[in-house]
Protein backbone atom coordinates (compact mmCIF):
# COMPACT_ATOMS: atom_id res chain seq x y z
CA UNK A 1 0.00 0.00 0.00
CA UNK A 2 3.50 2.37 0.82
CA UNK A 3 3.05 2.59 -3.33
CA UNK A 4 -0.77 3.86 -3.27
CA UNK A 5 0.12 6.57 -0.50
CA UNK A 6 3.75 8.01 -2.82
CA UNK A 7 6.86 8.46 -2.45
CA UNK A 8 9.23 9.26 0.90
CA UNK A 9 8.99 12.57 1.74
CA UNK A 10 5.15 13.17 0.34
CA UNK A 11 3.23 15.62 2.79
CA UNK A 12 -0.27 14.04 3.38
CA UNK A 13 -3.27 16.50 4.54
CA UNK A 14 -5.78 14.08 6.38
CA UNK A 15 -9.25 16.03 6.89
CA UNK A 16 -12.27 14.85 9.40
CA UNK A 17 -14.75 17.00 11.08
CA UNK A 18 -13.59 14.86 13.92
CA UNK A 19 -10.28 16.22 15.90
CA UNK A 20 -9.82 12.41 17.31
CA UNK A 21 -10.69 10.87 14.27
CA UNK A 22 -7.92 12.13 12.37
CA UNK A 23 -5.53 12.56 14.96
CA UNK A 24 -5.78 8.81 15.68
CA UNK A 25 -5.78 7.54 11.68
CA UNK A 26 -2.59 9.88 11.19
CA UNK A 27 -1.10 8.26 13.91
CA UNK A 28 -1.39 4.69 12.81
CA UNK A 29 -0.30 5.97 9.33
CA UNK A 30 3.04 7.46 10.61
CA UNK A 31 3.52 4.27 12.51
CA UNK A 32 2.68 1.95 9.21
CA UNK A 33 4.17 4.61 6.92
CA UNK A 34 7.14 6.57 8.54
CA UNK A 35 8.40 7.58 5.12
CA UNK A 36 5.11 9.90 5.06
CA UNK A 37 4.55 13.51 6.30
CA UNK A 38 1.02 13.77 8.25
CA UNK A 39 -0.29 17.38 8.56
CA UNK A 40 -3.85 16.46 10.22
CA UNK A 41 -6.68 19.07 9.49
CA UNK A 42 -9.65 19.38 11.26
CA UNK A 43 -12.17 20.85 9.31
CA UNK A 44 -16.13 21.11 7.92
CA UNK A 45 -16.18 19.54 4.51
CA UNK A 46 -18.85 21.86 3.59
CA UNK A 47 -16.44 24.88 4.05
CA UNK A 48 -12.71 23.88 3.38
CA UNK A 49 -9.86 26.27 4.31
CA UNK A 50 -7.04 26.93 2.26
CA UNK A 51 -4.88 23.83 2.77
CA UNK A 52 -1.81 24.62 4.40
CA UNK A 53 1.23 25.33 2.55
CA UNK A 54 3.67 22.52 1.98
CA UNK A 55 7.63 22.10 1.34
CA UNK A 56 7.39 20.30 -1.84
CA UNK A 57 8.72 16.35 -1.36
CA UNK A 58 12.24 15.63 -2.17
CA UNK A 59 12.59 12.19 -4.58
CA UNK A 60 15.54 10.80 -4.04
Amino acid sequence: MSDALGPPGLHHVPVDVSEDAVHQASAQLVQEYPQLIFHALRADFTALPVPPELPAATLG
